[in-house]
């Protein structure tokens, strides 16, 4: 299952489409790692090595509305979650 947030509408599809770019893999979900949604916070946060906090945009990450986590699903949580317990690189400072 993944979220279609190219035309910012929530509409679950069966398949994903040929042009994502996925996050991975959990449980049979797949996450839309599209650039300021909830599994690339998670992974930007852990990259960064800030402390988790499930937030997302609704568009682009810092140009559009951040979300917040008392505001995200439980399915957009988990993405966040999944984000940031997958990324395994960390910037070096």
């Amino acid at each position: 299952m993944i979220v279609n947030n190219l035309q910012h509408k929530r509409k679950v599809l069966t398949h994903p489409p040929s042009d994502a770019i996925m996050c991975g893999v959990m449980t049979e979900k797949t996450y839309d790692k599209r650039h300021g949604g909830p599994c690339d916070r998670g992974s930007a946060d852990a990259y960064y090595q800030r402390g988790s906090q499930p937030h997302y945009y609704e568009g682009g990450t810092g140009s559009s509305k951040m979300v917040e986590e008392k505001d995200m699903s439980a399915a957009e949580i988990k993405a966040y979650n999944y984000g940031y317990d997958n990324e395994d690189d960390r910037k070096q400072w």
